[in-house]
């Protein structure tokens, strides 16, 4: 990640999550037998307050971000009543920081920060995200391993149980080689119940019409996954300055090796 950074021009990059506590009001509804009328009014009456909570990540390369984001939290809160969880609230640091006179607000991490289920941080960051998502989808798959399907019924369930999961990945991090292989030895293990494969795996990714079994290519679909979701949001920017920077992540690939 530092070395993309510098590869982007990026000195200064700062990523703050900040969750908010605020009250929420519910009625309570009357279900049951029906009581006195004195109960009835009682029971009407109450109001219950619970707890709500939302996550807000930011991005920034400006030294006073960390204080500003707080200030404006706090001014939220004086009309929503919504209070900061400073506790919860993470702040990560990357490329190369200069120290201010204002502290960051929030606890620093030294490694790691999950951001929407995505793991961002170190260069290492990208393989942690998808060792996480390989454990999720190997327990998605399980109840299916228990069941007598064929080729085709597998397929189904690798599209549309294990591929979801992690295309959802796809969109921020390229898969990596190292992944790229155990996602395809997963598929297989699955397709012929943990034995030995019985044909080629280049022929099984065959479709039917050219003499194969239609099992998905999930690692060739991730990576067209990532360029798509490059391309896409640079087809959609309206700033055409910032053509170049949303299509770096495509452009520096053979760095993230």
């Amino acid at each position: 990640m530092d070395r993309t950074l510098r590869a982007l021009g990026l000195g200064d990059f700062f990523c703050d999550v900040v969750t908010a506590i605020a009250p929420r009001r519910t009625h309570q509804t009357e279900q049951g037998h029906q009581r006195s009328d004195s109960a009835r009014k009682q029971r009407e009456g109450r109001r219950k307050v619970l707890p709500s909570t939302w996550s807000t990540s930011q991005y920034s390369a400006r030294t006073g971000a960390p204080k500003k984001t707080r200030e404006n939290c706090i001014e939220f809160g004086k009309e929503s009543g919504a209070k900061i969880n400073s506790a919860k609230s993470e702040t990560l640091l990357l490329g190369h920081w200069t120290p201010t006179r204002d502290p960051v607000p929030f606890p620093i991490k030294q490694d790691f920060l999950k951001i929407l289920g995505v793991w961002v941080g170190r260069e290492d960051a990208a393989e942690k995200s998808w060792e996480e998502r390989l454990v999720k989808t190997n327990e998605k798959r399980g109840p299916w391993s228990l069941r007598k399907l064929t080729i085709k019924g597998k397929s189904l369930v690798l599209r549309n149980e294990t591929l979801p999961v992690l295309q959802y990945v796809a969109q921020v991090w390229p898969v990596q080689p190292r992944t790229a292989k155990a996602i395809t030895r997963m598929i297989f293990y699955f397709t012929w119940n943990s034995k030995m494969d019985r044909v080629k795996r280049e022929e099984m990714f065959k479709t039917h019409d050219k003499g194969g079994q239609g099992v998905p290519d999930i690692a060739t679909i991730l990576r067209g996954t990532f360029v798509c979701h490059c391309v896409r949001n640079t087809l959609r920017s309206e700033d055409e300055s910032r053509f170049g920077f949303l299509m770096a992540r495509f452009f520096l690939l053979s760095t993230w090796r």
